[in-house]
Order: C-alpha cells, then sequence, then structure tokens
C-alpha cells in the first residue's frame, strides 16, 4: 500500500498511512480511531469506514444476511 497527499496541511494527514503501513493495521481499521480534532482527519476516517462497510457485506455473514435486509427495501 501507498499513499500520497497533496495540498495545505497535508502533513496532518500522512501519518494516518505511515501508521497503518508500519504496523501493518487493515485500512478499515481506520474507522474506529478517535482524533483530538476530527477535522482533516474525517478525510481517511469516512473511506476507511466504507472499507469496513465493504469488508462486511462481503464476507460469508453479510452475504448470508443480505437477502434478509433487502426484503425490507421492497
Amino acid at each position: 500500500m501507498g499513499a500520497h497527499i497533496l495540498g495545505a496541511r497535508a502533513g496532518e494527514l500522512i501519518h494516518e498511512a505511515q501508521i497503518i503501513k508500519t504496523f501493518r493495521i487493515p485500512f478499515y481499521k481506520l474507522d474506529s480511531v478517535i482524533h483530538v480534532y476530527p477535522t482533516l482527519s474525517d478525510v481517511v476516517k469516512q473511506p476507511a469506514k466504507m472499507a469496513r462497510i465493504d469488508r462486511l457485506r462481503n464476507s460469508l455473514m453479510g452475504k448470508m444476511l443480505a437477502p434478509i435486509f433487502s426484503q425490507g427495501k421492497k
């Protein structure tokens, strides 16, 4: 995995990518990290949340439960 962040205050976000790379943490786990000032960190947190949702949907249990939950949407 690699990351590039361009723009003002990019240094406030690049540490997230470095931590998950160094400690081999799955990207989706960043959605549960609590930040003191969560303004810029939400740029990383929202995609991490989507990665967690995708992981759950693609799991065996997620695939088994999908038909049950989709019935209510019809």
